[in-house]
């Protein structure tokens, strides 16, 4: 049995606006997380980077519960394990760090149990564990992914998306998480409501596949989750005006935030500097990233 192995998983965004729980895109910003198996009684958990203060090390930690995983689905006693986390993907965000973090563990632990469940197999566990499979299957596949729940089986299709696409992150100072965001929302949206997400989605889907960089304001607008959203924090709105009018294709909350996310072919430091400035003027404090889609998914890096 192979004794060590390291996972790197990307960062998502989820929704994309009117896609609410169905689409995810993988961002080109990793956590890097190497598991160990160690002759002692207890497990160890070292974590550097977002979050280092903030997550917890002991069994109630997602990664050794993901890892944990497919020892018992192949009746295996899981082993004793050190687990050293590099996180670069901000915690509390609206950017997948609990899907990166569940899909890693998951990984590994498959790896070290005898790769006994398939790409599919994870994917439906990993869903199981998050709630949703938007930030997941991006996580997992990697590019653009819209994936639709039939009972208990899972589909997923990828989204081809121009490589000249850039995202430009606003990452406000605070958090949040997604139970306490879906709190906010309603039971019952109006149908009208519904047909303006489900129109949007699907010009969404096409613009992206066929590079209608124009429709992408309008495709990526939403009834569904973010007007709710917005209320907490109205001011965030200035960010969305920022990005737009300084060159922007289209901008959303990531997930279901604090981040704001503008996609943008050129212009993306104008950009990042005004949507910095309108969040600054309307007294959010924060700071922009800039990355890019990553058509690559979660992945072993070097297994011992």
């Amino acid at each position: 049995m192979d004794t060590q192995i390291t996972v790197k998983a990307p960062a998502t965004t989820a929704n994309l606006g009117p896609g609410f729980d169905c689409m995810g895109m993988a961002l080109d910003l990793w956590n890097k997380t190497t598991f160990k198996i160690i002759n002692k009684k207890e497990n160890l958990i070292e974590i550097s980077g977002e979050g280092q203060d903030k997550i917890s090390k002991d069994s109630k930690n997602l990664i050794l519960k993901s890892f944990k995983i497919p020892f018992n689905k192949a009746n295996i006693n899981p082993p004793t394990i050190k687990i050293n986390c590099f996180n670069q993907i901000p915690i509390g965000k609206g950017l997948g760090s609990s899907s990166a973090a569940i899909v890693s563990g998951l990984i590994a632990g498959n790896e070290l149990s005898g790769r006994k469940l398939s790409k599919k197999d994870l994917l439906i566990l990993a869903n199981s564990l998050e709630g949703h499979p938007d930030n997941i299957s991006a996580a997992i596949s990697g590019g653009c992914q819209i994936t639709i729940q039939d009972g208990k089986n899972l589909i997923s299709s990828n989204i081809p998306i121009s490589d000249k696409i850039s995202t430009i992150l606003f990452i406000p100072e605070t958090e949040t998480t997604t139970e306490a965001s879906r709190k906010k929302l309603p039971n019952k949206i109006p149908i009208e409501d519904a047909v303006y997400n489900i129109s949007r989605t699907g010009l969404l889907v096409k613009s992206l596949i066929n590079d209608e960089f124009d429709n992408l304001h309008l495709a990526t607008q939403d009834k569904l989750h973010q007007p709710y959203r917005f209320l907490e924090n109205p001011r965030i709105k200035n960010v969305f005006k920022a990005a737009i009018s300084s060159g922007a294709l289209a901008v959303f909350l990531s997930g279901s935030g604090p981040t704001v996310l503008a996609l943008a072919k050129n212009r993306e430091f104008t950009i990042g500097y005004e949507m910095a400035d309108a969040a600054a003027k309307s007294n959010i404090k924060g700071n922009i990233k800039i990355t890019k889609p990553t058509i690559k998914g979660s992945y072993v890096v070097e297994n011992k």
